[in-house]
């Protein structure tokens, strides 16, 4: 139960990619669903589509009920944080978050490319490669990871299981940059052989990622 201040007229409530089905009751009464909610997991469907639902005089208290289904993502739940508001601080918020992930992922697709383009031409600067590297994925990275909605209007194919498998590898692909890059620019910040250690973890888990039923994801 959400208790609001009075004379509000109008508001707005956006569900933030929540990785799973749901039905949404305000009231009593169903206003919105995303994917099929069931109690079996054979007949549940899950989407991962923001939400923006709107209330017209919604007195001085709201009632909220959500039923869930999630039998795809092992932790369960509604992942993302939801804002209720004014439509137009709710659309701002939107914007603004659409925004900052679009200006991750241009400026690290454009610096990635920059120094992997420098290392091309000089291949002796290793460091060039494994900073490129890292910044392409912290830019690319945003499209499986957005918050915002950006990689549904990028990627609105994408499966679940994708959608999971390329941020995780993401993340396995950005240490191992890190690890790669401390190794051969940043000199005694930690034994190499250690570093070399730490890359052949961070490919193991990149493959490992790439195979590894979903389940154990």
């Amino acid at each position: 139960r959400v208790a609001l201040p009075p004379g509000q007229s109008e508001l707005a409530l956006l569900f933030g990619g929540p990785h799973t089905s749901h039905r949404f009751f305000v009231d009593g009464v169903e206003r919105g669903r995303l994917g099929v909610v069931s109690a079996r997991p054979d007949e549940a469907e899950m989407e991962l589509r923001h939400r923006v639902y709107a209330f017209e005089d919604p007195g001085a208290e709201l009632e909220f009920l959500v039923q869930v289904a999630n039998f795809e993502f092992r932790s369960g739940g509604l992942k993302r944080i939801w804002y209720l508001g004014l439509p137009e601080s709710v659309q701002a918020g939107h914007g603004k978050a659409l925004l900052r992930e679009g200006l991750v992922l241009s400026v690290g697709v454009v610096i990635g490319f920059f120094y992997l383009l420098l290392f091309a031409f000089g291949p002796s600067e290793r460091a060039r490669s494994y900073f490129g590297m890292a910044c392409l994925v912290a830019g690319l990275r945003v499209i499986p990871a957005s918050i915002s909605g950006l990689g549904d209007l990028i990627a609105p194919t994408m499966s679940f299981e994708l959608q999971v498998r390329v941020e995780y590898l993401g993340n396995a692909l950005a240490f191992l940059a890190a690890a790669g890059y401390a190794r051969t620019k940043v000199a005694g910040v930690a034994p190499p052989r250690l570093l070399w250690g730490l890359q052949l973890v961070a490919l193991a888990l990149a493959a490992i990622l790439l195979v590894a039923p979903m389940d154990l994801i």
